[in-house]
C-alpha cells in the first residue's frame, strides 16, 4: 500500500541523503545511505524539481498542467501516486518532520 502523501496541505521536501542528476530524458536519484538508486521520467523529474525548490502543491499542479498535455484529474492523480511512492521509498519528507539541511 502506498503512503498517502497531502501535498495540498502539507510541505515535502527531498530527503537531504538523495542526490539526483539527469540523464538524457531521465532523472536519477540515488540514496548516498543505501545506495540505491531510482529512475523519474520526465513527469516525475519536474515533480521532483519544483519539490527541491519548495513549490507547494497549487504551484507544482499548475506549472505541470502548463508544462505537460494531460488532464487536471489525470495529472492530480499522478502527483499523488507519484508522491506516496517517493514517500513509501524515503525520498522525500514532510518538512515540519525533516532534519535540517547539513
Amino acid at each position: 500500500m502506498t503512503t498517502h502523501v497531502n501535498l495540498i496541505d502539507e510541505r515535502w521536501r527531498p530527503h537531504t541523503d538523495i542526490v539526483g542528476e539527469r540523464l538524457d530524458d531521465a532523472y536519477v536519484l540515488a540514496d548516498l545511505k543505501s545506495n540505491q538508486i531510482y529512475e523519474l521520467n520526465t513527469t516525475g523529474m519536474r515533480l521532483w524539481q519544483l519539490l527541491s525548490d519548495g513549490a507547494d502543491y497549487a504551484t507544482i499542479r499548475d506549472r505541470l498542467l502548463d508544462e505537460f498535455d494531460v488532464a487536471a484529474d489525470a495529472l492530480e492523480a499522478d502527483i499523488a501516486r507519484l508522491a506516496g511512492e517517493l514517500a513509501d521509498a524515503g525520498l522525500i519528507v514532510r518538512v515540519n518532520d525533516a532534519a535540517p539541511p547539513a
